[in-house]
């Protein structure tokens, strides 16, 4: 296995885990989207279409913001700050690397779980 250095010595690609064609069947399975505040997905209001940005074609329905949406979402953020801000920068970097290994683990097996 390369070490880092030599990675970014080399700036050489690896392979990647995901497949474009499980991506958009799992993003076709679950749209449209609403918005995640608060630990939980709002439902999918005043949608309009992205686009895949390698393609250009079509890619999901989501939510557009609304003054809501922002203010709920900023009410959120504001309960969450103090606990954060309170945290140890070594704390926040456990939690941090938590959810990118969750998020990593769920990609290459495949599990894309029910969150909508």
């Amino acid at each position: 296995m390369p070490t880092v250095k030599e990675i970014l010595d080399s700036m050489a690609y690896g392979p990647t885990p995901e497949a474009a064609g499980e991506v958009t069947a799992w993003i076709s399975d679950r749209a449209p989207f609403g918005h995640f505040i608060d630990g939980s997905f709002t439902a999918p209001a005043d949608t309009f279409a992205t686009d895949n940005p390698a393609t250009g074609a079509p890619l999901a329905q989501v939510s557009q913001g609304s003054a809501q949406d922002v203010a709920l979402a900023v009410k959120a953020a504001r309960k969450a700050a103090p606990k954060w801000a309170g945290l140890a920068g070594h704390e926040r970097a456990k939690y941090l690397y938590a959810i990118a290994r969750h998020l990593q683990k769920r990609a290459l097996s495949g599990g894309a779980g029910g969150a909508r």
